[in-house]
């Protein structure tokens, strides 16, 4: 039942128990107004569909790729494997092969260790790399 249709109800009855108790009864009538929202298009998205996807919290594992599918991944140019800082995980981080997926920490380790995988030297201090490539 929609809420014009529970107002409509809710007067009636409140109209009946005046007349069988003999009473007044003042109704108001209730109008919604809407005023207009002068915002940019982008400040309306930001503020309605992006926290829903910033902050997506989810139950479910998420999607592992293999080993041997990171690699096929990786053999694309601009492929790379990425360590990015997270909340979600106990270690603090977690490994994606961009784009690509999820690697788990052991495979992210095997993929490093190849010897045609090469740091990018790109972290923000000197040692910690955040970035791998397959190839030159």
């Amino acid at each position: 039942m929609s809420i014009v249709d529970q107002n409509a109800e809710r007067e009636r009855r409140e109209r009946k128990f005046a007349a069988e108790t003999g009473t007044a009864v003042a109704t108001t009538k209730t109008t919604a107004v809407a005023v207009a929202d002068n915002r940019s298009a982008r400040d309306q998205y930001l503020d309605e569909l992006a926290p829903a996807s910033i902050v997506m919290k989810s139950n479910k594992p998420l999607k592992e790729v293999s080993l041997k599918k990171a690699f096929e991944l990786m053999r694309k140019p601009e492929t790379r494997l990425v360590k990015m800082f997270t909340k979600a995980s106990p270690e603090g981080f977690a490994h994606y092969v961009l784009p690509g997926g999820y690697v788990s920490s052991a495979t992210a380790e095997k993929i490093k260790q190849h010897p045609l995988v090469h740091a990018s030297k790109d972290g923000l201090f000197p040692g910690h790399d955040q970035t791998w490539r397959l190839g030159d």
